[in-house]
């Protein structure tokens, strides 16, 4: 029923029917023979099922809509060092002796 429709009740995946939608229910549609239909982490159970992180757009958590991890890096310290040539520096000293 992934081709006509699915819905996510108690967890569980079950096949859609119409008065699903007057429940409040939403109606997925995904690949049967891709776990994940648009090639992103996420199977189509944990984005249907709304199991993946929480800070992705809510138009990810539809199995057609690709998503991709929120990444965050915070930068703690930063050593700055200058590049020497050190055959450049020899050729110096050479030349001053």
């Amino acid at each position: 029923w992934e081709e006509n429709g699915y819905t996510i009740q108690n967890r569980m995946a079950v096949k859609w029917t119409d008065d699903l939608a007057s429940k409040g229910y939403t109606k997925f549609i995904s690949n049967p023979y891709e776990s994940h239909t648009v090639g992103d982490p996420y199977t189509d159970y944990e984005k249907a099922a709304r199991d993946i992180d929480r800070s992705n757009a809510k138009e990810t958590f539809n199995p057609l809509v690709a998503a991709y991890p929120s990444i965050n890096a915070n930068l703690e310290n930063m050593i700055e060092s200058r590049f020497e040539n050190l055959e450049e520096n020899r050729e110096l000293e050479i030349l001053n002796n």
